[in-house]
């Protein structure tokens, strides 16, 4: 049996304990085409952070989009969050999207984030960023999260999955995905 996490591994021991020495981990592997662009640090004078993730409330955008409501003028003007991912869900489900975009627009954060169309130039973008981030509630191993990695970015993410094998105070920071506050903290 093979799991794509060591939760999942842990979850199969317990209730299947007589698999347990027939389990192995085996993580998406990431690799990434070759980087054309060029990186330049906080552009314009913002931290420029990317976020690659269909636009559905599992990915949370709205919680993004809540916490960097709770930022002042000043911190704002400091920030631009560039979001990649598709739109429709599932079969004509835009539901999340939809929401973010009446959020962005009653925040007036139209200068602050900005929802991207899916790009086949996604290593691209995330070389051209200071932090890559991800929001989710739930993930397996989070493939965006590694390819930010391999490209050397800090990272920002919500403490779900294997976050303690990949995040620590030397390469990014940490974050509740049901807190605003904890969301805007750690940007």
């Amino acid at each position: 049996i093979v799991c794509n996490s060591h939760n999942a591994k842990g979850m199969w021991e317990k209730y299947h304990p007589k698999y347990k020495d027939k389990l192995s981990v085996i993580y998406n592997p990431v690799i990434l085409p070759e980087i054309t662009s060029k990186y330049t640090p906080k552009q314009n004078g913002k931290l420029h952070v990317v976020v690659a993730a269909s636009y559905q409330y599992l990915k949370n955008p709205i919680g993004l989009i809540n916490a960097l409501a709770l930022m002042d003028e000043e911190e704002r003007e400091k920030i631009e969050v560039n979001w990649y991912g598709r739109a429709e869900v599932a079969n004509g489900d835009t539901r999340a999207y939809d929401e973010a975009a009446g959020l962005i627009k009653e925040y007036n954060l139209h200068d602050v984030i900005n929802l991207n169309e899916p790009t086949k130039d996604i290593a691209n973008r995330m070389n051209e960023a200071d932090v890559i981030a991800l929001f989710s509630e739930l993930e397996g191993l989070p493939n965006a999260i590694c390819e930010g990695m391999m490209l050397g970015k800090p990272i920002v993410m919500t403490k779900v999955s294997d976050y303690g094998n990949l995040i620590d105070g030397s390469n990014g920071f940490l974050c509740d995905w049901n807190k605003p506050a904890s969301i805007k903290d750690a940007l």
